[in-house]
């Protein structure tokens, strides 16, 4: 099976909460520090960088670095782990769920290795992986320095706004 049909699927029996916004991430399995606030902020820093009017959902799913390495091998050819993995919804999942944008897959502890190195906070790279993500599904990509420098500027654009609401509220 296509693995965003896969995640949608587990999406749709999991007992973990959806945080609503104009962006509405559904949790697979619990992605821990970030809390409530932190979801609402997100969704609707990307729905305004993003510039969206109608809901969209995106489903997330937390991975050990042994399954990041899995499907970094599986997907992209890579054997190592990786901090984030998007998988665009295909055209059939589009027209059943037209607001489905596809999904994430996380690896906190990568994530915080990569955090500890920066000298951040986990908050602020996981935050950053999710947009990051996000902008991938919506088409983003870094294989050139144009698209580099025009993903990365969205990317942290969004993330200040993020941290401002977040660190201000």
């Amino acid at each position: 099976c296509d693995a965003t049909g896969f995640w949608k699927r587990l999406r749709n029996t999991s007992n973990h909460p959806t945080f609503y916004a104009m962006i509405t991430f559904s949790l697979v399995t619990p992605l821990p520090p970030l809390s409530t606030r932190w979801w609402k902020v997100l969704g609707s820093e990307l729905r305004r960088t993003l510039r969206y009017r109608n809901p969209r959902i995106v489903g997330i799913r937390r991975l050990s670095l042994k399954e990041m390495r899995q499907y970094n091998k599986r997907y992209r050819g890579k054997d190592r782990p990786t901090d984030v993995l998007s998988f665009e919804a295909s055209a059939e999942m589009k027209r059943d769920d037209p607001g489905y944008l596809g999904d994430l897959l996380l690896c906190v502890e990568y994530a915080a290795h990569e955090a500890h190195r920066r000298g951040i906070s986990l908050e602020e790279e996981l935050a950053r992986l999710v947009i990051h993500g996000v902008l991938h599904l919506v088409g983003y990509d870094h294989a050139t320095v144009r698209e580099e420098s025009e993903m990365f500027g969205l990317q942290e654009a969004c993330l200040d706004r993020v941290l401002l609401c977040v660190n201000h509220s």
